[in-house]
């Protein structure tokens, strides 16, 4: 045993000095590469100390880094190379203003160390590029046209680097301030860039151009002084500062007065401070008199429509008193006043009544105005009956009546009448809402919502193509034009289809998680729009997607091995990946000592998952219940039959 210990140490002594020698020739291949690099007075090529995101890793502008791991390292040294060879970082890391991430990106394209996030190669002066007005990542222009076509399939395509919507695909090479199209490279200016004044629109309602000379990334915040405004009263005068966030509508403010505009009753003034928008409907309460001047109400102020009436009311004396006053409201009842014939009474509802001495409305039964029958075609003195006042009855004529009838080009057919004429009561030929079946219906039945319906259910397929219209006489079925009925199908184009299907699609959706709630449709169903802001992490927390996620985003495989704690508590040295909670772990293979399942013998070397079904393999012996035999059955559980 003494030997073997020492043959072991000698061993490791070995490699360990092994490993010693060939780090000290890496050291003296290393300093020998600083010393060449520093003598040619070049910088270091292959130095990547300073990049922790890994071989595929790209930083731009901001301090972002795309196409790392999905595992985020806990700490991440900033080195120059992040910014380019030769440049310093900008003054703020990661969250710069609009100055910072200008300049950053400025400095990377001269130094020719901004790289594509794409295709991950450097951007150069003479490559054609387009960038992103959003998040101002800058790509190839050939490396975005093929992203685009690669989702040709959806309505619109995403920026590889914000993920933002866009409808036009890139056409062509333009430079940053989008005035000249393919800008040749200028000494002095940054690559891409025209020279000449940006002149971009820094905000909405700004009205002073970027003065910089074309530069990638955002413009800097406006500086300059906005308009003069008022306050919501107009009593008060400000001058804001412009920006992108000035607007001249939502910057407005309040001086703080009571506003004291007239409010829409006409008798109060608006008591608030000095707001936007429209002063709000009067608060006071007030007792209003109906036209009639019978009835009164407690109303809000302004409430109703006021006209001038004269009113008569009894004094404390005993005396009635006309005034004239203003109405509110028509309280319904009839007004029954006298009409200039004073015999007849007036039968309008609730209206404003006249002064005194005006005649409050003519007669409707006066000869001058009705000098013949019911129906107007022979005067009342050539039937014998002259009216030489209102209350003489009008005389019936015993003819036709013949006045047209409402709705039809029918005349009445009953005998001169007082009053309104009836419906039209005319048989006539007509046809069903859906025009398959005529019937003999009365006149005033034929059309609109009377119009007769047959028993004949719609067979036709919905616009879905999916569901059947089985409604019974479907108007929709046929369409009846010039007495032609013709088949739905045959509309002429631009007509909305009458069959529309009005169920909801109910179909899973590709997430399978949701169903489709979009009208009935035709054709694959649209991706599923609920997004959950919630962390999408492994089970070791290692591997993770940030929010927002779209819904049915599934994790890629975490790449880390399990950290779950076996049942059994035994450690074992073979680890395996992480895997989602519904996979179990693979069985555990520690061997252990486990009783046999007949309890005979103590198994050695059994697997620990095995450890409940070891088997001796001898021939279990037992006496079977009949008492004149034995079990020859292999090792098993008592309980077993």
């Amino acid at each position: 045993m003494r030997d073997d210990a020492s043959v072991h140490t000698t061993q490791h002594a070995r490699h360990d000095g092994d490993g010693e020698a060939e780090s000290g020739r890496q050291r003296r291949n290393y300093n020998k590469n600083n010393r060449n690099n520093k003598s040619k007075g070049k910088p270091r090529s292959n130095d990547v100390r300073g990049r922790k995101g890994g071989k595929g890793a790209i930083a731009v502008g901001g301090g972002r880094v795309f196409g790392g791991s999905l595992t985020a390292s806990n700490e991440r040294e900033g080195s120059e190379d992040d910014l380019g060879a030769g440049t310093a970082p900008p003054s703020t890391r990661g969250g710069g203003g609009a100055q910072d991430l200008s300049s950053t990106l400025a400095r990377r394209l001269f130094s020719g160390s901004y790289e594509c996030m794409i295709c991950c190669d450097k951007v150069r002066a003479r490559h054609a590029i387009w960038h992103c007005d959003k998040c101002w990542a800058i790509f190839h222009i050939g490396c975005l046209k093929k992203w685009v076509k690669s989702s040709a399939g959806d309505a619109n395509w995403r920026c590889p680097g914000c993920q933002h919507a866009r409808a036009a695909a890139p056409a062509h090479y333009v430079c940053f301030c989008g005035a000249v199209r393919d800008p040749e490279p200028t000494r002095g200016c940054t690559p891409h860039s025209c020279g000449q004044t940006c002149g971009r629109n820094r905000g909405p309602h700004c009205v002073h151009p970027c003065p910089l000379p074309c530069h990638p990334g955002p413009c800097p915040p406006c500086t300059a002084m906005a308009p003069e405004q008022w306050c919501f009263c107009g009593r008060l005068t400000y001058q804001p500062r412009c920006g992108a966030d000035y607007d001249p509508t939502a910057c407005i403010k309040s001086c703080g007065e009571v506003c004291g505009e007239l409010l829409g009753c006409g008798q109060h003034k608006c008591e608030q401070p000095c707001h936007a928008g429209l002063c709000p409907p009067c608060p006071h309460e007030e007792t209003q008199r109906c036209y009639c001047g019978r009835h009164t109400r407690t109303a809000k102020c302004g409430d109703g429509r006021p006209q001038q009436t004269v009113v008569t009311r009894q004094a404390d004396n005993g005396r009635e008193i006309t005034a004239e006053e203003t109405g509110y409201y028509d309280c319904g009842e009839i007004c029954g006043e006298p009409l200039d014939c004073g015999i007849h009474k007036c039968e309008r509802s609730c209206h404003p009544q006249p002064g005194p001495g005006v005649v409050h409305g003519e007669c409707p039964l006066d000869p001058v105005r009705v000098p013949a029958c019911h129906c107007g075609k022979q005067l009342a003195v050539d039937l014998g009956s002259p009216r030489s006042a209102c209350t003489d009855p009008v005389p019936s004529c015993g003819q036709e009546c013949g006045r047209p009838l409402e709705g039809c080009a029918h005349a009445c057919k009953q005998v001169c009448h007082a009053g309104p004429c009836p419906p039209c009561e005319i048989a006539v030929e007509t046809t069903c809402k859906c025009g398959s079946t005529k019937f003999q219906t009365e006149c005033h039945r034929s059309h609109g919502s009377e119009q007769p319906q047959c028993e004949r259910v719609c067979s036709k397929k919905r616009a879905c193509r999916r569901h059947q219209c089985l409604v019974r006489c479907c108007p929709s079925d046929h369409v009846d034009t010039n007495g032609v009925v013709v088949p739905s199908e045959r509309i002429a184009p631009g007509v909305t289809d009458p069959h529309q299907c009005t169920m909801t699609c109910g179909r899973l959706l590709r997430c399978k998680n949701h169903q489709c709630e979009d009208m009935c449709h035709r054709g694959p169903c649209a991706p599923c729009r609920n997004t959950s802001y919630e962390e999408l992490a492994c089970a070791c927390g290692r591997t993770r997607l940030l929010p927002p996620i779209a819904c049915g985003t599934k994790l890629p495989a975490c790449r880390y091995p399990c950290q779950r704690v076996r049942e059994c508590g035994h450690i074992s040295m073979m680890t395996h990946e992480c895997h989602p909670d519904n996979t179990p772990c693979p069985p555990c293979p520690v061997l252990v000592a486990a009783q046999c399942m007949c309890g005979g013998r103590e198994m050695r070397n059994v697997p620990c998952h095995r450890s409940h079904a070891a088997s001796c393999g001898s021939i279990c012996g037992k006496l079977l219940p009949c008492g004149g035999h034995t079990c020859q059955r292999s090792c098993h559980r008592a309980d077993e039959p």
